[in-house]
């Protein structure tokens, strides 16, 4: 697998050229921005106020930029907190505040417990949270599956605690995301003709 790097690279320019191609600007950076990168302290002191930890290649993420506005066409990733992100974690926050509504505690206690056994449960607010789609929609890196490079998983979750979809590792999702952005380049030039 390509190292993180090279896939933020490879993506960052397949998503300016679907801006492009769509009319729009990369210069907009209320709809498409990366921010300057975050340094180790800074990522450790929120991993440690979180009480969750960033996968070894979000931090490496975070330390070329400390977040993407407008990554994947419904998603941005989210850095430490900073004034530039605080949008996103507005919505992040407007969204956990639902939970109550949802699951009592005892309801949010035993999903825990079984998030742990079960891949199509999981509570995002047990789990560092790095995305958001502005529209209720979370990824998370799941704490209870990390593989012997300890990458953990990247969830797609929907309605605070449905998963949509896995991905083995956050460059894995890079990688898909690559592979999606690449199709709608395709479907765009086709359909200018």
């Amino acid at each position: 697998m390509p190292a993180v790097r090279e896939l933020v690279a490879e993506m960052r320019r397949l998503r300016e050229e679907e801006i492009a191609l769509r009319g729009k600007s990369v210069n907009d950076t209320a709809q498409y921005r990366l921010y300057a990168p975050a340094d180790d302290a800074t990522i450790t002191e929120h991993e440690a106020s979180s009480g969750a930890q960033y996968s070894p290649a979000y931090r490496e993420f975070l330390e070329m930029s400390n977040g993407w506005l407008g990554f994947w066409p419904d998603w941005s990733l989210i850095g430490v907190p900073r004034a530039e992100n605080r949008d996103m974690y507005a919505d992040v926050s407007d969204t956990l505040s639902i939970i109550p509504d949802e699951l009592d505690a005892s309801e949010q206690a035993k999903l825990i417990e079984e998030e742990k056994h079960d891949a199509k449960r999981i509570l995002a607010t047990n789990h560092m949270i790095f995305a958001t789609n502005f529209n209720g929609g979370l990824m998370v890196f799941d704490r209870n599956r990390v593989d012997v490079a300890g990458e953990p998983e990247a969830v797609w979750v929907g309605y605070i605690y449905h998963v949509e979809r896995r991905y083995p590792s956050f460059a894995a999702l890079l990688e898909y995301a690559i592979a999606d952005t690449r199709k709608e380049i395709a479907r765009l030039r086709q359909a200018r003709g």
